[in-house]
């Protein structure tokens, strides 16, 4: 049977330990010092109780080690309970082991350790080996067995440097810092970090060329939504002007202002045909349809000093809402699309888009949503009437909605 607390019963054992061969040295050292028997007395005595002290911590942590190594043997399964014990009490025996208490080897490894370990330990009990050859035998199975530390990465080396720096001494410091920079693994460091930093300022730089252009996109695009909104405003405008002088003797007045609202109005059915009122708008309106048709003989009619009637302003105003409302549309969903994309690129798109739209019209916008508090909306529908803009008050600027 085997004796459970074998090395427990060597005298003397401790892995790594060298016995002093020449008491004889300290004792003439202490007669130097004490000049007298008492003097070598009292430095035997100090040596003794110093070499029971160490004697003492040695059985202690055998008797720790042999019975957990014996259970590790025999239950390989629970290990992983008894390492940290284990680990600690084989450091105390010599910090040579730099065992990790909460990082125990892989089962592949642990099984050859603890039974390498346990015959080591068994040849030292029986004399067989020495304890000088069973400390280097178990560093040996330890560093074998035990798994490598990752090598560390520049910035990780760099990073230890700089902490033992930091705790040398003060006029040390300024050498040691030169000395590191001259260092491959700072260098490394050096140079993943100015790498790491045009990367970023290329991807910053591509992610600012990507919503350029598509603002731009967006403004080329968008030019002819601000073209059906700001005219929106000015035929509102004219409009409202060409009726306060309803009813004059003089039709000057009338005539000019629902002139302009013609033009305006081209403008926002035909964006884009040119300066308003030239002969080639003019003419290309004439083979453009109902509305080119419309301007063309509303015009003529006013060159001869004949204004519109009431029912032919209201019908034009709500036109000119409709094809303000069909153009909002379009431009909420160019708006989204565009927002959405350049949010990718980290850029808020708003204060740019905000340009291209009108506080004076009702949205279905994500970004500007205006449903209208207050005086409604030009296009707002209120029981069942639209507003065309001007006083809310006058029925004259509210006519029956669409689908309505």
């Amino acid at each position: 049977m085997v004796d459970p607390l074998p090395m427990a019963q060597v005298p003397n054992f401790q892995l790594g330990a060298v016995p002093n061969n020449a008491p004889s040295v300290a004792n003439a050292i202490a007669s130097v010092q004490g000049g007298g028997a008492q003097a070598i007395q009292a430095a035997q005595f100090q040596q003794q109780l110093a070499f029971q002290q160490q004697q003492a911590k040695i059985q202690n942590g055998l008797k720790i080690i042999d019975p957990l190594l014996n259970q590790m043997n025999t239950y390989p399964d629970l290990t992983k309970y008894y390492w940290p014990t284990f680990a600690n009490a084989m450091n105390n025996l010599s910090p040579d082991y730099k065992l990790d208490p909460q990082n125990p080897p892989p089962p592949e490894a642990m099984k050859p350790l603890t039974k390498q370990l346990g015959m080591v330990m068994q040849g030292v009990t029986e004399g067989s080996i020495s304890m000088d050859q069973g400390h280097m035998m178990t560093k040996g199975i330890i560093n074998e067995n035990m798994p490598k530390p990752a090598p560390m990465s520049p910035e990780q080396s760099v990073q230890a440097g700089m902490d033992f720096i930091a705790q040398s001494p003060l006029k040390m410091q300024p050498d040691m810092m030169n000395y590191m920079k001259m260092t491959p693994q700072y260098q490394t460091m050096q140079s993943n970090l100015e790498e790491q930093r045009q990367l970023a300022q290329s991807a910053f730089t591509q992610h600012q060329e990507s919503a350029r252009s598509l603002m731009t996109s967006f403004e080329n695009q968008s030019q002819d939504a601000k073209n059906v909104f700001d005219n929106l405003n000015v035929f509102n405008s004219q409009m409202g002007i060409s009726r306060q002088f309803a009813g004059a003797k003089d039709t000057t007045g009338a005539v000019n202002a629902e002139k302009a609202s013609l033009l305006a109005f081209a403008q926002m059915a035909y964006p884009g045909t040119g300066r308003p009122g030239n002969m080639e708008m003019l003419e290309n309106m004439e083979k453009s349809g109902p509305y080119g048709t419309l301007i063309a003989q509303a015009l003529n009619k006013l060159d001869k000093g004949e204004i519109m009637t009431e029912s032919q302003i209201k019908g034009l105003r709500q036109a000119a809402v409709g094809i303000a409302t069909a153009r909002e549309k379009s431009q909420t969903d160019q708006e989204n699309t565009t927002s959405s994309a350049m949010s990718q690129h980290g850029v808020n798109p708003s204060s740019m888009i905000r340009n291209y739209r009108p506080s004076s019209i009702v949205s279905t916008s994500k970004l500007f949503p205006n449903k209208g508090t207050g005086k409604p909306l030009i296009g707002q529908v209120y029981k069942g009437h639209q507003f065309l803009g001007g006083d809310p008050a006058d029925q004259d600027n509210w006519v029956k909605a669409p689908h309505e």
